[in-house]
């Protein structure tokens, strides 16, 4: 029921979006002037890369309720999804935009855009933003991805933030949501999708970081490539999780400063989390250097891997040797 609920919000969301711009655009849309319709075509897709930048912080926002019902790694799949149909609109709105204004002034492209660029007010910022989520896609693609270090990958998304924020400043200064009841409507809609990115990436963490105050118990060597570590920690029997969830780590040591997911290898017990991880990367190949004690910051548990969320009875189990 839940995600009919989701899917529901989206759409109307949607709706309103699309109900909000032909009203402020409609005298563009029915214009005889051709460059007209190419500038509510541009505001539309403005509108609508605004909406998937706010789908995609939802998507990595960790909302257990979303997650629950979708799984992480359906999300993940969508947001991939997503992010490539975000650079496309990202591209046709600038585009449209300068076509629409170059026609209407009778002007060439390149003078339209260097137009925007010096007497629009905040134009500027919007194409640095525009940069920003572009390069990231870029750099999202398999082929690119796949030759990246996780860490770099990772960090490299961190500039995404200021584009976003920049992005909504844009729309809430030009267009179609500047009138009263669509500039209310879109200050709240991004400010309920912010708190949740907030509350659940940042503070959630945050607050588990602090309660249970999680450390290296100890790191029990299985053989010469794979690792056990124990991680231990107070009020350990209030951290719950699922047989074949995951967690997203931070070890808070040098050289091991790096945001990596690790599938919980132990049952729940109350007592503590084990992770089994084997040396395959730049980052699991210092595994070894960790040290007990360790402060650990933990993201989760997250993942729908389990047999609560099996949808029939058949199951294959591996069995890893070696680890006792």
């Amino acid at each position: 029921m839940k995600k009919i609920f989701w899917n529901t919000v989206i759409i109307i969301n949607f709706y309103l979006i699309l109900f909000f711009w032909y009203k402020n655009s409609n005298s563009l849309i029915f214009s005889n002037n051709p460059g007209d319709i190419f500038i509510a075509l541009g505001r539309l897709f403005g509108l609508l890369a605004e909406f998937l930048i706010l789908i995609q912080l939802l998507l990595i926002s960790r909302f257990s309720s979303i997650e629950r019902e979708y799984g992480f790694d359906k999300l993940i799949n969508i947001h991939k999804k997503v992010g490539f149909s975000l650079g496309i609109f990202i591209i046709f709105h600038p585009l449209f935009l300068t076509i629409g204004y170059a026609k209407s002034n009778n002007i060439s492209l390149v003078k339209q855009f260097l137009n925007f660029q010096n007497s629009w007010e905040g134009v500027l910022g919007a194409t640095i933003a525009f940069i920003i989520i572009i390069l990231i896609s870029i750099f999202s693609i398999k082929k690119i991805r796949s030759k990246v270090p996780y860490e770099v990958w990772y960090f490299a998304h961190l500039p995404l933030y200021i584009a976003f924020a920049i992005a909504f400043g844009h729309q809430i200064n030009t267009g179609d949501m500047t009138n009263s009841w669509a500039i209310l409507y879109w200050f709240i809609l991004n400010i309920i999708v912010f708190l949740i990115l907030i509350l659940y990436r940042f503070i959630k963490p945050l607050y588990y970081f602090y309660k249970h105050k999680f450390i290296i118990e100890k790191i029990i060597k299985e053989n010469k490539d794979i690792y056990s570590i124990y991680i231990n920690g107070q009020n350990m029997d209030q951290f719950k999780f699922r047989e074949g969830q995951f967690a997203t780590l931070i070890f808070l040591q040098k050289n091991m400063f790096f945001h990596h997911p690790f599938s919980f290898s132990d049952a729940f017990n109350g007592k503590n989390i084990r992770l089994t991880i084997k040396s395959s990367g730049d980052f699991t190949s210092k595994i070894n250097n960790l040290k007990t004690g360790t402060r650990v910051w933990i993201d989760g548990p997250a993942g729908t891997f389990t047999l609560q969320n099996a949808i029939n009875k058949k199951y294959l189990f591996i069995a890893l040797l070696g680890i006792s």
